[in-house]
């Protein structure tokens, strides 16, 4: 394997380990106070992260590394603005904040699914 190769790889790891996080962060913002998160509760976040980066790194997940930024970034961004909208932190209403994230979710792996950049392009030219 040549060195190219290994840094994208990664890279790619890292990557995911990162963007991944940022819903599982959100996740953890309307279950937990600010004061009941424990210290290593960061490196847990990072965990499914990881696991993700390595199966796309290997090619054994059914994203590629581009949907799985979009999948990332619009469920952190739904789930955030959500939470915001519904009043929802700090463990006040720990129900509904996952059911939301869980709207979050499906929110993220459609439009990584479905191609909605794509479809837009074609719509927009």
């Amino acid at each position: 394997m040549a060195l190219p190769d290994t840094l994208e790889r990664i890279g790619i790891v890292v990557g995911c380990t990162l963007l991944v996080s940022l819903p599982v962060s959100a996740l953890v913002s309307v279950l937990l106070d600010p004061g009941a998160r424990p210290p290593y509760l960061v490196y847990l976040m990072l965990v499914p992260g990881l696991v993700v980066g390595l199966l796309v790194a290997t090619g054994r997940f059914p994203l590629d590394y581009h949907e799985v930024w979009q999948f990332a970034l619009v469920s952190w961004f739904v789930a955030s603005v959500g939470a915001s909208l519904l009043g929802l932190g700090e463990a006040t209403r720990p129900a509904i904040g996952v059911a939301w994230w869980l709207v979050s979710v499906a929110a993220g792996l459609l439009v990584a699914r479905v191609r909605v950049w794509e479809s837009l392009a074609v719509v927009v030219r």
